[in-house]
């Protein structure tokens, strides 16, 4: 993003350059403004919304709280979390079954998760996840629909600079049904 801005920047000012600084430009678009003296071209770089409020009320401002929260509430990703989860538990795992070595959180994440597994056909996973958060991953695989099959142990090969290994890896078989 910051280069794409960057590179905009820059055809802005040969735009302006070129046109013998008679183009104008919204500060609201590109975050500068041009001035020139006799034989030389100034860029005056003008804060961003974020760095004003940062600059005049602080880190620790209602104002500062309240930007990132519209940030956050006006981008909306076009995947959802749990949904890039099990892409990359089926794009690591290169064994015949999906590995999951990550723990989702609880609600639409673990959902979105089970569902997209589903979707794309699988129908089993094997948890190797060991963190605390384990537990509710069960049950909440367990709401979702999900079968606990047993305790497993899975072959993982791996190749790295040429040489392959096998790593044996402790895991929960889930039946997505």
């Amino acid at each position: 993003m910051i280069i794409e801005v960057v590179v905009e920047i820059c055809l802005q000012l040969l735009s302006f350059l070129v046109n013998g600084g008679t183009e104008s430009h919204h500060p609201d678009v590109f975050p500068f403004d041009l001035f020139e003296v006799p034989g030389l071209v100034f860029i005056n770089i003008l804060l961003s919304p974020l760095d004003q409020i940062i600059d005049e009320k602080g880190w620790d401002s209602d104002e500062l709280k309240a930007w990132y929260k519209e940030e956050e509430e006006s981008f909306q990703y076009p995947i959802s979390q749990g949904a890039c989860k099990a892409y990359r538990a089926w794009r690591y795992s290169e064994t015949d079954e999906v590995i999951m070595d990550d723990f989702t959180w609880e609600g639409q994440e673990t959902h979105d998760f089970i569902n997209t597994l589903r979707k794309a056909g699988l129908t089993s996973l094997v948890i190797t996840n060991q963190s605390t958060g384990l537990m509710r991953n069960l049950h909440d695989f367990a709401a979702e629909g999900c079968t606990l099959q047993g305790l497993c142990t899975i072959t993982k090969k791996e190749n790295r600079w040429g040489e392959e290994t096998e790593e044996q890896i402790l895991g929960i078989r889930f039946q997505l049904n």
